[in-house]
């Protein structure tokens, strides 16, 4: 997909950040951190269990644009911060996503430097939404991708 559009590619394999394998999950923040220190503009992540279906859709011409859009994801209920972090595009040029991700990172280091052994980074992103935005920013700059993205059992 990405060759076919002229875009990077970039995968990691083990364990970025945390000690234990399914700490794995954690990834997309080292991806990201990446991401911020080589000046990307636009970052579409995917987790293990995601793929592109449809190879003739540029990802990148659904973004939103004219909107202060922050993240596009897939809705999981009403609730602004309330996304699923398995397929993110993430425009990594807006004002607010250094500090979203500072944060997501900050408190999934936290998380995992504690003795607890269970839970995913997609609290700790709800946590970086809710904490880092106010509602009405999070209605402005996180997109509901409903009808980008599908989620659909394999």
């Amino acid at each position: 997909y990405a060759r076919r559009w002229g875009y990077d590619y970039a995968t990691f394999k083990g364990v970025a950040l945390g000690y234990k394998e399914w700490h794995s999950c954690f990834n997309k923040l080292e991806i990201l951190k990446q991401a911020q220190e080589l000046k990307y503009d636009v970052l579409l992540m995917l987790d293990a269990d995601a793929m592109v279906v449809d190879m003739n859709v540029d990802v990148f011409d659904v973004f939103p644009t004219g909107a202060d859009t922050m993240v596009v994801g897939q809705a999981a209920s009403s609730v602004s911060w309330n996304i699923n972090n398995g397929v993110l595009l993430w425009n990594m040029t807006h004002s607010n996503t250094r500090a979203v991700v500072d944060r997501w990172r900050r408190e999934s280091i936290r998380f995992l430097g504690a003795t607890y052994s269970g839970g995913t980074d997609q609290g700790r992103f709800h946590e970086a939404l809710k904490k880092e935005l106010t509602e009405e920013e999070r209605e402005r700059v996180v997109y509901n991708s409903t009808g980008i993205f599908q989620y659909r059992k394999g």
